[in-house]
């Protein structure tokens, strides 16, 4: 099994900001993508960089490096994050069946990358 130290997390996790960014923006002049385009590129780095982080935090878990209290914090933004994300997968769903007339996915996609954003910064804190 892999074991995951506190520098290889904060490795991963710089990594995993870092590739959240560069999926989110465009390096080259292309047309605009369809909002239904970002919301699944969105949804999909966004639970990629969850995955990945919440791993390597369970693994910290397992070696006894998080305390209960930092664990509960993680849980709670986790949760977050989580609710998060269904609603903008829910909001996608109802965007597509209206043909893009009745949700504001834009905001749902907005508060899906804040609550990422807030267990990333959790998660980078806990494991200076």
């Amino acid at each position: 099994m892999l074991r995951v130290t506190r520098q290889k997390f904060q490795i991963l996790l710089v990594l995993m900001v870092v590739g959240f960014i560069v999926t989110s923006c465009q390096t080259t002049p292309q047309p605009a993508p369809t909002p239904t385009k970002v919301a699944y590129s969105t949804i999909k780095s966004s639970a990629i960089a969850y995955d990945a982080v919440m791993g390597a935090l369970a693994d910290l878990d397992r070696q006894g490096k998080i305390s209960t209290e930092q664990k509960s914090m993680i849980i709670k933004y986790g949760s977050k994050f989580w609710m998060a994300y269904h609603t903008s997968v829910d909001a996608l769903i109802a965007y597509k069946k209206s043909g893009g007339e009745s949700l504001s996915l834009e905001k749902t996609l907005s508060t899906l990358t804040a609550a990422l954003t807030s267990f990333l910064e959790y998660s980078a804190q806990i494991t200076k």
